[in-house]
């Protein structure tokens, strides 16, 4: 990890409705798992939705690489630095799993006319796969997949995209072992390619086995952050 974080967020605070966020101050390094635990309707989607440029606080300071930005600013900065991989699949279920992994970034034979080059297309995605030793046709249909399937496509496009920030939100909900260990290795290859993750979690396996540092968070505050090296 750098000295200095890539993002950070001092004294950040949200009401919304029977719920308030009350003086957040958190931050990720490049290259680190920075695990946040919780209960539920504890803040923590709340708080990765300001993270995402989706909500905005009500008060507080965000800086991205040391430079402070307002909200609107904020927002628009990092819209193609944060990528956030829901439970909820949001992958293009008429496409192939190929199209949907280079969507944000299709090869084309003519950039003018938008013609798609899916020899090259179809390439990139079978050395992706190759690579990762992953057990997934590039023609496939993703409404043909399995959900095991889909959020592997969920932590390819992460992994393949160019995002400087990951939020993985409960990724290994409802998987068998053998598929949690394919994640796990797609997740440290997203953090290996010098991302920054955000991994919100339940489970203290995973924050062993994955992360660097660990937040706890309780309703709406910040209970502490340590290293995970530093835990029992």
């Amino acid at each position: 990890m750098l000295d200095k974080p890539i993002l950070k967020l001092e004294n950040i605070n949200l009401k919304i409705e029977n719920f308030a966020l009350s003086d957040i101050n958190l931050d990720l390094f490049r290259g680190e798992i920075h695990v946040v635990m919780g209960e539920n309707r504890s803040g923590k989607s709340l708080l990765m939705q300001i993270i995402s440029g989706v909500l905005s606080p009500d008060s507080g300071r965000l800086f991205w690489n040391g430079k402070e930005l307002k909200y609107g600013e904020y927002s628009s900065h990092i819209k193609n630095d944060i990528t956030y991989v829901r439970q909820d699949s949001e992958m293009l279920t008429n496409l192939t799993v190929s199209e949907n992994l280079f969507f944000n970034n299709l090869p084309y034979k003519n950039k003018i006319l938008k013609s798609i080059d899916y020899d090259r297309l179809n390439y990139m995605c079978q050395e992706l796969l190759n690579e990762l030793n992953l057990p997934i046709s590039i023609n496939d249909k993703v409404s043909s997949l399995g959900l095991a399937q889909r959020q592997i496509c969920e932590f390819l496009r992460a992994y393949v995209s160019k995002a400087k920030i990951v939020i993985l939100d409960e990724p290994f909900a409802a998987l068998t072992q053998s598929e949690r260990d394919l994640l796990c290795r797609i997740v440290k290859g997203i953090r290996e390619r010098g991302a920054g993750i955000f991994y919100i979690t339940h489970s203290l396996e995973d924050v062993f086995l994955l992360g660097d540092r660990i937040t706890i968070i309780k309703d709406g505050r910040i209970i502490d952050t340590r290293k995970v090296s530093d835990c029992t």
